[in-house]
């Protein structure tokens, strides 16, 4: 019998970056392949990880020859404040699940940039923690890629 059940969650993090806004932004949207980490590929032909930055637009991997992976698509888009993300998480993975992820940057100050991240997940719910990928995704790899740009 597995431990794993339908139900409802929800990561809430937050992260401050030394940078505007409008650098923040461009970074999350415009360099995510630079930043979001080769160990959370699902496959080891992936060519590249790439997000188009318009309503319906893709987040996934690319492998080539048009094959790859769907994560989300853009749901809603709000230059630079707002990036909205409806995605499927799939076995082996994890899932199978429906996630929405809300990213918002609001300016602290002229140099200093608060991020606020949400997923909540609807679905099978396994033992693996979503709140530990995503920090590792934005708190290590996604800061020191926006740090390098100061």
């Amino acid at each position: 019998m597995s431990s794993d059940h339908i139900a409802a969650g929800e990561v809430s993090l937050e992260f401050n970056f030394h940078a505007p806004v409008e650098r923040v932004w461009e970074a999350l949207i415009a360099d995510v392949g630079q930043w979001w980490p080769s160990s959370f590929y699902t496959s080891e032909r992936t060519q590249r990880f790439y997000l188009e930055p318009k309503l319906g637009g893709v987040m996934g991997e690319d492998f080539g020859d048009g094959e790859g992976l769907v994560w989300y698509r853009v749901i809603g888009l709000d230059r630079p404040r707002s990036l909205m993300l409806s995605g499927y998480l799939l076995p082996p993975w994890a899932g199978p699940a429906l996630s929405l992820v809300r990213i918002e940057l609001t300016a602290v100050n002229a140099h200093e940039t608060k991020m606020t991240f949400m997923d909540s997940t609807f679905g099978k719910m396994t033992d693996c923690s979503t709140a530990e990928g995503w920090q590792q995704i934005f708190g290590d790899h996604f800061t020191r890629h926006v740090a390098a740009l100061a």
